[in-house]
């Protein structure tokens, strides 16, 4: 039995928004005038292990839980393991470029269907001219100058690998091979996220899990894993 719109959302852990994007670009299932959009488990098992996603549980949960942001229906723990929570993993992005992977991480992320990709994506550019955002150790970590709500209510990462690792001008010199796109709705909450993701990348074990190009779920698990309950 086909998948409506709801369900296969609520599996790959986006926005039906997100889902109806990809359906009218004809990256996943069909969009049906009479039925609205359609797509069979077994084809969406294979798009999301294609993509490095692993499929939630089928039933979608019915009750909030406590400690939940507007709109979310788990408590999905501390600011970095939550961004993490919110955001996907996107494997094979394109390797010619900054600016190719960018675009194409850009048009995966799971963002609201009236954000404006151009415009973040036109931002990302303009702050990678300012300066690299290599951190060396084969990771870059773009997000806008300015953080904006109207990328994302709730602070967001959306994690891409490339098909191959990239120059990114590091001052290390080493390519990159791990990117975390950072969204976040304000000055703070970017703060917050990007302290705990900077400890993080200090640590030996996590920079060797990322260079294996984890799934999202293997990535939640080494987030939480590492991450602090307090700041």
């Amino acid at each position: 039995m086909p998948l409506d719109l709801e369900d296969t959302a609520h599996l790959l852990g986006v926005s039906p928004e997100t889902v109806r994007r990809w359906a009218r670009q004809g990256r996943l299932g069909v969009l049906r005038d009479d039925r609205g959009f359609e797509v069979e488990l077994n084809e969406l098992r294979r798009w999301a292990q294609g993509h490095g996603l692993k499929l939630r549980e089928p039933t979608r949960p019915s009750t909030p839980a406590a400690g939940k942001l507007p709109g979310e229906t788990e408590d999905l723990g501390p600011p970095l393991s939550a961004a993490v929570a919110r955001g996907i993993v996107v494997q094979d992005l394109p390797s010619a470029s900054p600016a190719d992977l960018l675009r194409a991480l850009v048009e995966a992320a799971p963002l609201a269907e009236e954000a404006d990709r151009e415009e973040l994506l036109r931002q990302l550019l303009a702050r990678e001219e300012l300066s690299s955002t290599a951190l060396g150790g084969g990771v870059a970590l773009p997000h806008p100058r300015t953080p904006s709500p109207a990328f994302s209510p709730h602070p967001l990462v959306v994690v891409g690998f490339p098909s191959r690792p990239l120059d990114w001008g590091a001052l290390d010199g080493e390519p990159v091979h791990a990117v975390f796109l950072l969204l976040n709705p304000g000055p703070r909450e970017h703060l917050r996220v990007l302290s705990r993701l900077a400890l993080l990348l200090r640590d030996p074990g996590f920079l060797e899990a990322l260079r294996h190009r984890p799934s999202h779920e293997e990535l939640r698990v080494l987030v939480a894993e590492r991450e602090p309950e307090e700041d």
